[in-house]
């Protein structure tokens, strides 16, 4: 531990406050300080464990039942518009890019797709959803733009291109032109492939592949099913790509988890992946 102003090492205890949170003393610039200063807990009055469970629980359901779990769980009354706060200050600190390692023998293939949503506030009172999922069922990047061009595609992909470790070997979108340019940012090996639902058939080398875009589809579907809690309509774009960010938490949340439960059953010596018939990947 270091002291938050002058970054000194020289500290020592100085007593504990109401709320028994150890509190220290620089040596050289004479601060007093806490373990929670310059935290996301600094000057929060509930335990700490309370904070980060309300918050947990809000990014699956409303704040109004979070309110009354937090009552009947830990006996403290705190209000929905408390714990929405919290939720705020924790999204704002989420990070936009997580970091996806590929082995490389593996064929990337990346599916594109954007989808319409409202927002309040914005151009026209609506907006566009932009998402790319890897062939793995990983999410791998997601943006929220109030325009559907050649600007909006190329920050997605440069998004992408800083998340992942590898070249990507096809890019499956739809018919958007805007595609078209954006999509060179991956290089020239990379091969963009317009479908659908419907799917085609393609040759890769002398490999015959049936491609669709039905993972993006799926995703898009999960995003309308996540909006239901907004009644189909963000407050504002901040408020949409806060809650962008949440959705993509929880979906990185959710792959780790369903990952932890394959391990344990997995046999020794194999990745949860491997076991059941796909390469290795860290989520």
């Amino acid at each position: 531990m270091q002291c938050p102003r002058c970054s000194s090492h020289h500290i020592s205890r100085n007593g504990k406050r109401h709320d028994r949170v150890q509190g220290y003393k620089c040596s050289d610039c004479k601060k007093q300080f806490c373990e929670r200063t310059g935290t996301f807990m600094y000057r929060k009055r509930f335990p700490e464990l309370a904070i980060r469970i309300a918050i947990f629980f809000n990014l699956f359901i409303s704040s109004k039942i979070v309110e009354l779990f937090m009552f009947f769980l830990f006996r403290v009354r705190v209000s929905n518009s408390t714990i929405c706060k919290w939720t705020r200050q924790f999204l704002d600190l989420l990070p936009e890019i997580y970091q996806k390692h590929y082995p490389k023998k593996l064929f990337l293939i990346l599916h594109g797709d954007e989808k319409f949503i409202k927002v309040k506030g914005s151009k026209d009172d609506f907006a566009y959803w932009w998402s790319v999922i890897d062939c793995l069922g990983n999410l791998i990047a997601t943006i929220i733009t109030e325009s559907r061009d050649l600007e909006s595609a190329k920050k997605l992909f440069k998004k992408v291109k800083e998340s992942i470790d590898k070249k990507v070997d096809m890019l499956v979108r739809d018919g958007l032109q805007a595609y078209n340019k954006a999509g060179k940012i991956f290089g020239r090996q990379c091969k963009q492939v317009v479908t659908g639902i419907k799917g085609k058939f393609i040759m890769n080398g002398k490999d015959l592949l049936f491609i669709n875009n039905n993972r993006s589809e799926s995703l898009n579907a999960r995003i309308d099913d996540f909006m239901k809690r907004f009644r189909d309509c963000f407050e504002n774009i901040e408020s949409a790509n806060r809650w962008r960010k949440a959705f993509m938490f929880t979906t990185h949340l959710q792959k780790w988890f369903a990952t932890q439960k394959l391990l344990k059953a997995s046999p020794a010596g194999k990745t949860p992946l491997e076991w059941v018939g796909l390469p290795a990947l860290q989520v």
